[in-house]
């Protein structure tokens, strides 16, 4: 099926909206473009949080050459924080960047905000020692009430609609326990 959009930003929006993980692979202005566009969507919470993977071959230099400009000239410039360079993952093949995907699902479903609470869908529920540990790795939603057992599948804690990539550590932090 041939899709045709008469403005580059209607493109941009029918391609992430309904996606639930990005690949990415090298390429030229485009994907940079692509790959940016992405980002920043997931920082600023405008799309739901997934996963972006950037696809090199075995022995390409690609992503990591990228990596390291983002580092160098974004991070280095105090344009962007450290931090928020864990919202990619960089594999060196598709199987590799399968496995990435399937890893960002493996305790993580879905996350919504009901007023200043965030919820967190999940498939195994943390026991208390790891709630502990979650509020150590990410105390910023600790505050307040803190981290909170709703039911058997859900999690929820403090949340200002503003820190999307934290939300990326919380959703790390959950699958690292499966």
């Amino acid at each position: 099926m041939l899709v045709a959009m008469q403005y580059f930003f209607t493109r941009k929006v029918a391609m992430t909206r309904p996606s639930n993980a990005f690949a990415i692979f090298p390429g030229g202005l485009g994907t940079m473009d692509e790959a940016f566009e992405v980002l920043t969507l997931l920082h600023t919470g405008k799309t739901s949080p997934a996963p972006v993977v950037l696809v090199d071959s075995p022995n390409g230099t690609f992503w990591t050459k990228w990596h390291s400009f983002v580092d160098d000239a974004i991070i280095a410039g105090n344009y962007i924080d450290v931090n928020d360079m864990c919202l990619v993952r960089i594999c060196s093949s598709v199987d590799a960047a399968v496995e990435e995907i399937e890893h960002f699902f493996s305790n993580y479903e879905s996350f919504e905000v009901r007023g200043e609470r965030a919820y967190i869908k999940v498939k195994r529920a943390p026991s208390p020692a790891q709630l502990a540990e979650l509020t150590a790795a990410v105390p910023r939603f600790a505050l307040g009430t803190g981290y909170v057992l709703e039911d058997e599948h859900t999690i929820s804690f403090g949340f200002d609609g503003r820190n999307y990539v934290n939300l990326r550590l919380v959703i790390d932090q959950l699958n690292g326990w499966t």
